[in-house]
């Protein structure tokens, strides 16, 4: 074991077990968002960075009320894939 392999990035102490699942949903999420259109990609990362639906739609000139349907059908859109999924 390396000196970092039980840190996270903010520094406090990780279970080995819980950073392994961790790390597999990451890769389950990018996974998903890798289904997305570009756009819807870029809309969403700026969601998860912390930009109000005003400040996103700001930067890809629409409204917040678009932002915000937006998000909804992106949010249906990731849902009904992982439901296919468990019933496939």
């Amino acid at each position: 074991m390396t000196y970092l392999d039980g840190f996270s990035d903010r520094g406090s102490f990780v279970d080995p077990e819980n950073t392994a699942e961790a790390v597999t949903q990451d890769i389950e999420l990018m996974r998903l968002v890798g289904t997305l259109g570009p756009e819807d990609r870029e809309v969403l990362n700026l969601h998860l960075a912390g930009l109000t639906h005003r400040e996103i739609g700001q930067k890809i000139d629409t409204t917040p009320k678009g932002i915000e349907r937006r998000l909804a059908r992106i949010h249906t859109r990731l849902r009904d894939i992982v439901a296919s999924e468990e019933t496939a």
